[in-house]
């Protein structure tokens, strides 16, 4: 395999040998050796897998993770050809402001790992899935943007009417704005975030490469886990029923401070953006009022214990 580091620090680009013969070939677009001798430790243990699916001419980003918590990722295109665009918006990065594109081909699936904090964008140049492994679980509230079509970015993104953007996306502020109201990512704070990563990673101890059952004292102690993690969720469950749960997707948001007026108490600003003051609160009316009058539809109602939409109610 070979490997180069991309022009935002931390972030590499992993290319596979495939093996060909008449039947096709054969290709890893991940090898944990190479991983761990290019970065210095093993990969971050994975916490969710996504396939993302996009029309030609889709264009996703610029999105990142805030820090805390921060997120890595490691992406191919596992369908299509898509244009991948690493983007370094950690304030104080060495590299902060750079970014390098690259061509993801399903046909030669290359490996493309991103450390907490650098942003990407993917522009489908025909029907493309692009898998994405990640660090921790995607949740809205922490998810932020930038335009992709920042002209002080310049990205190499398309023109055209044939984009297609979502509005949240075209909404997203500049880089030089994002830096203004405090919603990238620092440096210092990305790298803390890296470093425990990896620290879980090398926590993770020597991994099997047979396929014998595991000794029976680490079955009964996994099974005995599971069964403290069901009791706690059980928990959670019962402390949870009767209230609601408050959810503002960021990338959405549009910071108007509505909701504050409306919910009062309740919401807050932070970074521009909303975020609830307690995201699990008692029955209240103010709330509900504050999702279903929300022009951008940002935020969400939900009963906290069974996850039933409470409001917005279209």
């Amino acid at each position: 395999m070979d490997v180069r580091e991309l022009r935002t620090v931390g972030a590499y680009l992993f290319v596979p040998r495939p093996s060909c013969d008449a039947r096709g070939q054969v290709a890893a677009p991940y090898d944990e050796a190479a991983f761990e001798a290019a970065t210095g430790s093993p990969l971050f243990p994975v916490r969710q897998a996504t396939h993302s699916r996009s029309r030609r001419g889709a264009v996703r980003g610029v999105h990142f993770t805030r820090v805390p918590p921060g997120t890595a990722t490691y992406a191919h295109c596992s369908r299509g050809r898509a244009l991948y665009i690493a983007v370094d918006v950690r304030v104080g990065s060495p590299t902060y402001g750079r970014w390098e594109s690259l061509v993801l081909d399903a046909d030669h699936p290359s490996g493309v790992y991103l450390p907490a904090g650098v942003a990407h964008a993917v522009v489908a140049l025909e029907e493309t899935v692009i898998t994405d492994l990640r660090s921790a679980r995607y949740a809205a509230r922490d998810e932020e943007a930038v335009s992709v079509l920042d002209p002080d970015l310049g990205l190499p993104v398309p023109g055209g009417a044939d984009l297609i953007i979502s509005e949240r996306d075209r909404r997203a502020v500049t880089m030089a704005e994002a830096e203004r109201r405090g919603i990238l990512p620092g440096y210092d704070a990305a790298s803390a975030a890296e470093r425990s990563l990896r620290a879980a990673a090398r926590g993770a101890g020597p991994r099997s490469t047979g396929y014998g059952p595991l000794p029976s004292r680490d079955v009964k102690g996994k099974q005995e886990m599971s069964q403290e993690q069901e009791q706690r969720q059980e928990q959670e469950q019962v402390g949870e029923r009767g209230k609601w749960r408050i959810e503002v997707d960021r990338l959405v948001c549009a910071g108007t401070g509505l909701c504050l007026g409306t919910a009062h108490g309740r919401m807050r600003l932070d970074g521009g953006r909303a975020r609830p003051v307690d995201e699990v609160v008692g029955p209240d009316d103010a709330v509900l009022d504050a999702a279903e009058t929300c022009p951008m539809e940002a935020i969400t109602v939900r009963d906290a214990a069974t996850g039933e939409v409470l409001a917005p109610l279209r």
